[in-house]
């Protein structure tokens, strides 16, 4: 199997306006990938740096070699919506957890 014939789900994720980074993370980040630069931003109220998590995610996809149109991103944040997900960040590490499946599925066409 290839790249190209995965399709890809990103699941409900903590999203880049609640997402806080320290300094350390950015770093760590910028150094294991400089791509990811254009993930972080700055919180202009706090200075702080925010990451897009599902941007991040979409491009490594992408730069595997799934197809855009492969990928499908579900549009809610665990921490904004606390009657649907459990967050860590949100709750603290006592919170529930949430869980992924996969499946491979081989298609004849």
């Amino acid at each position: 199997m290839q790249a190209q014939d995965l399709w890809a789900g990103i699941g409900p994720c903590i999203r880049q306006e609640v997402y806080e980074v320290g300094p350390e993370v950015e770093a760590l980040a910028r150094a294991q990938n400089p791509a990811f630069a254009p993930f972080f931003h700055q919180n202009p109220q706090t200075g702080k740096s925010h990451f897009d998590l599902v941007a991040a995610n979409v491009y490594l996809l992408q730069a595997a070699g799934v197809p855009a149109q492969q990928i499908e991103v579900m549009p809610y944040c665990t921490y904004q919506n606390p009657e649907m997900f459990f967050s860590a960040r949100r709750e603290g590490a006592q919170s529930g957890r949430l869980g992924a499946g996969i499946m491979w599925k081989a298609v004849n066409f």
